[in-house]
Formats: C-alpha cells, sequence, structure tokens
C-alpha cells in the first residue's frame, strides 16, 4: 500500500501559551508553572516545561539573553509583551506581592488572548501561516512586522534624523518640580485601543526625501519654522529652540534624555515642530530634508488590522488594546536590513518617526493639562504617563485625568471611589467607555469577561458569555 502524506490544516492551532515565575531570574530552573490559564504547578527544573508551549516569563531582557533564554526556543522575557508581568498585575487590580501562586495564571491568560488575537490578524493576513511560523521574534513587536507594509528608511547623510535622541525620543523626562515626599508613582494612560486607532489613522510621509536649502526654498524668510509648517509636504528639520514659555517648556522637555551618551536632540519631524512654534519664541532651521508628500497612515494597512481595530466588539476589550499598541509600535521598528560594516543603520523609518512624533506631542498636551490642574508629572513615554502625588490627592488625580482621557491602573483606583451608579466625567474616545468604566468601579469579572468576548469565535460560547454578562448587569452582580 502506498503511504499518504499527512494534511496539516493551516488553521489548526498548533501551539499552546503559558507563563512561568522563576525563582531566580538569574539562573532560572525551579518556579510556578500554568499552562492557558490552569491551575499553577510547581516545576523544579527546566525540562520539566511542555516543548509545545510558549512560555513568558518574568525573566529580564538581559539575564534572558545571557541564560536559559538564549538556548531554549520557546521562553519568551519579560519585555516580549508591551505590557510586563507587573504591569498586568496592576492594571487588572492585583498589587505586586500577589502570591506567586496565582500571578502565572493571570499571566498564562492574558499572554494566551493576546497571542491568538494577534495571530488571528495574521493568519487573516496570510491563511496559510502557522503559529510555530509566526512567533519567531524576541519580542511580539517583531512578529507583528510579518504583515505590516514594508517601511521606506532613510539612507546615507539623512540616517541622523532617524536615529534615536538625536532625531526622536521613546522617552521624556520634564523639568517639572519633584513630587511629594513618599508620594505615590500612578501610571495614566489613554486607553490602548483608541490611543491606537487615533495614531494609526493619522497621516504617514511618502519618500523619497531630498536635501533641501531652507533658505533658498522658503525665498529667503525670516520665520523659516513657520514657513516649513504651512507647506503640505512632509519634513524633518534640523533645529535649535530659545526662549521658551518656562512651563510649557518644562513639560515639553525638548533636549532633555534619558541617554548616558547625553547625545544632543537637532532634529525634528513636522508633527513636533508645529508643536514647538507654540511653545518657542525662538526657532533657528538649519536644515531640511522634505518628503514626496502625505498619505492616511490607515490606508498603507492590511484591512484585517483596519478591521480589528474598528470592530465595536474590540472596544472594550483590554486584551485588544494591548494588541492595538502593539501594532502602532511595531510600525516604528528599525532598520534591520543587512549593511555593510560601519554603515549607518536608522533607529526607526519614516513611518515610525511621525508615529514618535505624534505620540511625543500627544505625551506632552496630556502632561501640560495635568500641570495645569496643579499635579506633578515626571516622565512620559508610548502612550502613558508618570505622576507622583501624595496619597490624599490620588482621587483628584484620577478625576483631572479622566477629564483628559486618561485612566489608572485598576490597582491605584482608591476602593469605593466610585459607586456602580455613579456618573464621572471622560474627556476620551467615547468607545472606550466600557472598559473606563470597569477601572474606575472595579468591577474585575465584567472587565473578564468581556476581554473573553473578543477572544472568543463567533458561535454558542460566545452568545453565552453575552447573554451571561447581560444577565448579570441586568441583576446587578456584575
Amino acid at each position: 500500500m502506498v503511504g499518504s502524506s499527512p494534511v496539516r490544516l493551516h488553521n489548526q492551532e498548533d501551539l499552546r501559551f503559558g507563563a512561568v515565575l522563576f525563582d531566580d531570574i538569574e539562573s532560572p530552573s525551579s518556579g510556578w508553572m500554568s499552562i492557558e490559564g490552569t491551575q499553577v504547578k510547581r516545576i523544579d527544573d527546566i525540562h520539566q516545561m511542555p516543548s509545545d508551549v510558549i512560555f513568558w516569563t518574568n525573566i529580564a531582557y538581559g539575564p534572558f539573553f545571557s541564560g536559559a533564554g538564549r538556548t531554549r526556543s520557546n521562553l519568551r522575557h519579560a519585555e516580549y509583551l508591551v505590557c510586563k508581568p507587573t504591569e498586568i498585575l496592576g492594571e487588572w487590580g492585583y498589587p505586586e506581592n500577589t502570591p506567586q501562586t496565582f500571578t502565572p495564571v493571570l499571566m498564562s491568560v492574558m499572554f494566551s488572548r493576546i497571542a491568538r488575537l494577534t495571530f488571528g490578524i495574521a493568519s487573516k493576513c496570510n491563511p496559510q501561516l502557522r503559529m510555530s511560523e509566526f512567533f519567531t521574534n524576541t519580542t511580539l513587536q517583531g512578529d507583528v512586522g510579518i504583515f505590516l507594509p514594508e517601511a521606506e528608511f532613510p539612507e546615507d547623510e539623512a540616517v541622523e534624523t532617524c536615529t534615536a535622541n538625536k532625531g526622536f525620543v521613546r522617552f521624556t523626562v520634564t523639568n517639572g518640580v519633584r513630587g511629594p515626599k513618599g508620594g505615590a508613582m500612578i501610571k495614566l494612560r489613554p486607553p490602548r485601543l483608541s490611543y491606537a486607532r487615533k495614531l494609526l489613522n493619522g497621516m504617514t510621509p511618502v519618500g523619497p526625501f531630498e536635501f533641501i536649502n531652507p533658505q533658498e526654498a522658503s525665498g529667503g524668510r525670516r520665520n523659516l519654522a513657520a514657513w516649513l509648517c504651512s507647506q503640505p509636504r512632509p519634513f524633518v528639520a534640523e533645529i535649535a529652540v530659545d526662549d521658551g514659555d518656562p512651563d510649557s517648556a518644562s513639560m515639553y522637555g525638548y533636549g532633555n534624555t534619558t541617554d548616558r551618551k547625553k547625545v544632543m536632540r537637532t532634529w525634528v519631524a513636522a508633527p513636533e515642530l508645529k508643536a514647538l512654534l507654540t511653545i518657542y519664541k525662538k526657532i533657528s532651521v538649519r536644515s531640511v530634508w522634505m518628503g514626496k508628500e502625505y498619505k492616511k497612515l490607515s490606508d498603507t494597512l492590511p484591512d484585517p488590522i483596519m478591521k480589528f481595530l474598528n470592530a465595536k466588539i474590540s472596544f472594550g476589550s483590554w486584551s485588544a488594546g494591548v494588541v492595538a499598541e502593539t501594532i502602532w509600535r511595531a510600525a516604528c521598528a528599525g532598520d534591520i536590513r543587512r549593511k555593510m560594516p560601519g554603515e549607518p543603520r536608522a533607529n526607526t523609518s519614516w513611518r515610525g518617526a511621525w508615529l514618535f512624533a505624534e505620540d511625543k506631542v500627544e505625551g506632552y498636551q496630556a502632561a501640560k493639562s495635568l500641570y495645569d490642574f496643579g499635579h506633578v508629572v515626571t516622565m512620559y513615554g508610548p502612550g502613558w504617563l508618570n505622576s507622583v502625588v501624595a496619597s490624599e490627592n490620588v482621587e483628584d488625580l484620577i478625576r483631572d485625568g479622566l477629564t483628559c482621557g486618561l485612566i489608572p491602573p485598576m490597582v491605584d483606583v482608591p476602593d469605593n471611589m466610585m459607586r456602580k451608579d455613579e456618573s464621572f466625567v471622560w474627556g476620551g474616545n467615547e468607545d472606550a467607555l466600557t472598559l473606563v468604566d470597569c477601572i474606575l468601579k472595579k468591577r474585575q469579572q465584567l472587565a473578564w469577561n468581556t476581554d473573553e468576548v473578543r477572544v472568543l469565535p463567533p458561535g454558542k460560547e460566545r452568545n453565552d458569555l453575552k447573554q451571561k454578562i447581560m444577565d448579570g448587569l441586568n441583576k446587578g452582580v456584575l
């Protein structure tokens, strides 16, 4: 009898997802393990973990790649997702000292939901794709790059315009006053899904970019910065700023750096220059790279991405928000193409430079709004900001943040801050109200069920869970 080749169904799930909390992250071996939310299990050796499960761990990036992570293909470091394990705990209402026998369970459920939602988008872009072929990079952002359109990168002399800290910043340290002694650090953020949708519906530059002399191109105008900002074409400009409004400049933090090498900021993309014009009286423009035209970024993205972001079933889902953030940050990836030795490499693309610039301006505006309310903002980064506040003022910070469209982690919301039937002022996108309400009123079970609905495929199980949610709301038990 002639044997036949085995038939593989490409939509058949071939991987599971789990989490492990190692006792010693410097020398990982023993710890607590959970797979897909199952009861936690104690392991005494790394080889007691099944090989067909991708495990998210509590090992930091550095120790991971100098130890077990270097050789174990099914382990992922703590920074594999855009949110770390401790952040997931806090955002679901659990403190950092949550028992080790529970933390891996929560980690494994959330990791599975996020991974499966992400792969769902990828498989719609490429129906032949298998999980084992998709989850192969050091971060989920790297995995997501497989279904994003190819980015355009600067070359040669233009590379420095897209170099970290010289041409763009991921993090901003403000020059504001220090917070109260002994105050709590609270991370506020716009809801991830609506924030990603806003960024990905913005404009993106199209090249090629050409070097121009701004004096000649402007016809000798004195205010080159204002002239540039009136142009319909995308640009990055080499600038120097002076004589800024103290309050605004302290929040914008232009030239501030978290880099020990003290690399000086010299280049800005168009969205940042427009913001700087409202802060500084003097902006000198030294040189400019100008692109061909703008396009709407969403028009360049695959349909499955935008359908995912715009689906109403995504709006109340925490996991969908993490996937959405992963997508926009993946669109900012650096140049990984093969280069000649010594050849400069851009840390982001032209597309990424605009996304970083938009995120920087959004962060500044949120920080300035909270500053005007009298709060201390110490730092902001990709879709978040940190505020230091005295314990007696936490509720004021949260309520003021809400008017700015910002939400805290559930764990930082004081118990009984709001009743279930209490209304609040929300300055963000209305699509996020379900999730915001769950966070403020600590409706953990409602948030959990709403998140699970997004992950379940259409069918009886999803419909039954929807009905369970409605029954719980009607009875006042959720």
